[in-house]
This record gives structure tokens, sequence and C-alpha cells, in this order.
């Protein structure tokens, strides 16, 4: 059986234009989700890692699902969101598990050591 989770996930503004517009030209497209496969279905794991691996090989280096993760709390975090934001945004339970998927950049670390 497969149990739907549902949570609020909060977009900026640019993210909220970026998603009105791409909307907006599938209007004619009558789809439950969001992002679909070419038959109208659920993208499953297997078409977004095929997709991350088309891109990886396009850019030299490799993206997986879990370094979108990586670079969402980085940023966010650098960005001034605390730790529990970032947490919540990214769909952890315990900080601990967020605090795995953040580090520091060498600029910010050395920007901090000036301030000591």
């Amino acid at each position: 059986m497969f149990y739907q989770h549902n949570r609020t996930v909060y977009m900026g503004r640019k993210v909220r234009e970026s998603l009105k517009s791409y909307l907006n030209e599938r209007e004619d497209i009558k789809c439950d989700y969001l992002f679909y496969s070419n038959r109208g279905k659920k993208i499953d794991r297997t078409t977004i890692n095929k997709l991350l691996n088309k891109y990886s090989e396009i850019l030299g280096f490799e993206i997986a699902p879990h370094d979108l993760l990586h670079f969402f709390c980085s940023h966010a975090l650098e960005s001034g969101m605390s730790i529990h934001e970032v947490s919540n945004q990214a769909g952890h339970s315990n900080i601990h598990t967020t605090m795995l998927y953040t580090n520091p950049s060498r600029r910010e670390i050395i920007s901090k050591m000036d301030q000591l």
C-alpha cells in the first residue's frame, strides 16, 4: 500500500512566478502532478535518476538527488535561514539529519574566522 504524506513547503517569489509560468504553458494538459511523464503519470525515481544522469554528462560532473538537497540546505543556511527552518523545509523530523547535508563553505569559515 502506498502512503502519501502531505506537507507544506514554502516558496519564494521567484519560484512561485516560475511555477505559474510553467503551469500557464501547460494549460491544456490535465494532470494531477506538477511534473509528469509523457503518459501523464507521476514521474518515478528511475526517471529522475535518468534525467540527472543525462545532465551530469552534459555538465561534466555527477548530480544526484541528495546533491540537490545538500545544495538547498547549505545555501538556505548561508542565506540566513535557521537550522530549524531548513530542517522543516527539507522534510527532516530531526535537525541532526539536516546537519548531515550542510557544510559551511570555505569563504564562510574564513569570514567567521576574521570576526574572531
